[in-house]
């Protein structure tokens, strides 16, 4: 969130929020262990459960971070889609499956 805040200069704050960036993606993996473990999910259920919440909690940042953006977003959204070419749905479609498949890949 905070990335382009300001400068790209070293400042103690921004190894701060390095520091916590790291600390929480070690904390998920475990959790990612734990839950698997506890819950008895296999690698697609929890690849699932994890997707749904991460999508519910982006919601939730962009209704009380930025709800004009969010309500600007679907008429962006038609008008870059009116005007793709089919190579460019491609490309895109291409992209969000092979994310899939990284970020599938990188919680096994």
């Amino acid at each position: 969130c905070f990335s382009s805040l300001g400068s790209s200069d070293f400042t103690g704050l921004g190894l701060l929020w390095v520091v916590i960036s790291n600390l929480c993606f070690c904390l998920r993996t475990i959790q990612y262990k734990k839950v698997r473990k506890e819950h008895g999910f296999d690698d697609w259920t929890l690849f699932y459960h994890i997707c749904r919440m991460g999508s519910l909690c982006q919601l939730l940042y962009a209704l009380l971070g930025d709800f004009a953006g969010l309500q600007d977003a679907p008429a962006a959204l038609r008008a870059s889609a009116e005007t793709a070419s089919p190579q460019e749905w491609l490309t895109v479609i291409g992209l969000v499956l092979l994310n899939g498949a990284m970020y599938y890949t990188y919680l096994q």
